[in-house]
């Protein structure tokens, strides 16, 4: 192990299959015998695919932990962060593949600048597209309106999540960089306290960009270094499972900024009016096992309200 090496890689594995040894693999071709990696920490959370054992892979930075169970993303990211020891730790999706160069980019920005505390890089499609990465801090009004689908039907009246009108060819200050590539300064992340474990995954990325801009740290978007990401690596799979976890996700977001008027307007947003439309639209497709997929997202949400207890933050079946 080099201990002058300025990044630790923190990677949260959920049946990831081949892009787990595809990603490992990358960090370490990319850095070669001058690698600025100190290790590679890869949280598994109990994955049945087998993937997690990436066998062909000898390296003595490359360190695996396996949990017995599903922990979620950002307990996996804080578990990670307790054994690193570098300055700058990078999260990493394992469906993200780095190009040549692009941690030392990503470190130099960072590095430059104090009042930065999040980098995050350009990500690229299956297809190379350039994909729209970077979002916007959500409010009541903009969770109603992509409930209704206006976001997608009139940009112009409510503003999408992401921002999809602009390319992503230039460098700039953001809301919150997409959590596939985050990198920071390791005290700042623990400055903050980590992620907040009550998301089990999804909205925990915005819920630290949020706390680290109120902390006086800006997350920004470099366009000068750049990876492959595939998008849904670990959920692609489970489709139903992931519009749950993402309206419940935004559920506590909202509980957790909101007033006591927003968290109500999304509160109907999100369990009364999202579910429903969902299932209009599978059944406008005649897609009719989708629709079932979806009223059981939505019972378990009416029967499980995210608020009330720790336990229902944690893995779910349907």
């Amino acid at each position: 192990m080099n201990d002058t090496a300025l990044i630790d890689v923190a990677i949260i594995n959920w049946n990831s299959g081949e892009a787990l040894f595809n990603c490992v693999n990358a960090i370490l071709e990319n850095n070669g015998a001058s690698s600025k990696v100190r290790s590679i920490l890869v949280v598994d959370n109990a994955s049945c695919d087998g993937a997690v054992t990436i066998n062909d892979i000898q390296d003595a930075r490359l360190k695996i932990f396996r949990n017995d169970r599903n922990l979620g993303f950002a307990r996996g990211c804080n578990q990670a962060a307790e054994a690193a020891s570098a300055p700058y730790i990078l999260f990493l999706n394992p469906d993200v593949t780095l190009e040549a160069g692009s941690l030392d980019a990503a470190v130099k920005a960072l590095a430059r600048d104090p009042s930065i505390g999040i980098v995050g890089i350009k990500l690229k499609a299956d297809d190379g597209s350039v994909s729209r990465s970077c979002s916007r801090f959500p409010t009541a009004s903009t969770f109603l309106g992509h409930s209704f689908g206006l976001d997608k039907i009139a940009p112009w009246l409510v503003r999408p999540h992401f921002m999809i009108e602009w390319d992503h060819l230039d460098m700039r200050q953001v809301d919150q960089v997409i959590g596939a590539f985050t990198l920071m300064r390791r005290q700042d992340f623990l400055r903050l306290g980590g992620f907040d474990e009550r998301f089990f995954v999804y909205m925990e990325d915005v819920d630290l960009a949020l706390r680290a801009q109120r902390q006086g740290l800006k997350s920004l978007y470099v366009n000068t270094c750049s990876a492959a990401h595939s998008g849904c690596g670990s959920t692609r799979a489970i489709p139903e499972l992931r519009i749950l976890y993402l309206l419940r996700s935004r559920l506590l977001y909202a509980r957790k900024y909101f007033s006591p008027p927003a968290i109500l307007i999304s509160t109907i947003a999100l369990l009364g009016i999202e579910p429903f439309m969902r299932s209009l639209r599978a059944l406008a497709y005649a897609d009719l096992g989708q629709a079932r997929k979806l009223l059981r997202v939505w019972r378990w949400l009416l029967a499980n309200h995210p608020y009330e207890a720790e336990a229902q933050r944690g893995e779910v079946s349907l």
